[in-house]
């Protein structure tokens, strides 16, 4: 629920049996900067598409990505 902000990038998409997965970058305020795999349940994110992250100020590497987290549930 809390958290901070930043946009980032798709890096990677990678289709696998059971979908498509995307690596995504950002970049904390410290300078550092952070990635993660994911599953795509959107399935409209591709490479060098903008993508929002949320992560934890205090552990960056705590983080996911809005666009490739949301779906539609029946």
């Amino acid at each position: 629920m809390n958290g901070e902000f930043a946009t980032g990038t798709v890096a990677n998409r990678s289709e696998g049996s059971e979908g498509a997965y995307i690596v995504y970058a950002f970049q904390a305020p410290s300078g550092r900067a952070f990635q993660n795999r994911v599953f795509d349940f959107s399935k409209n994110q591709f490479e060098q598409m903008p993508v929002h992250v949320f992560y934890d100020p205090l552990d960056p590497s705590r983080n996911a990505a809005l666009e490739a987290s949301v779906y539609r549930a029946d």
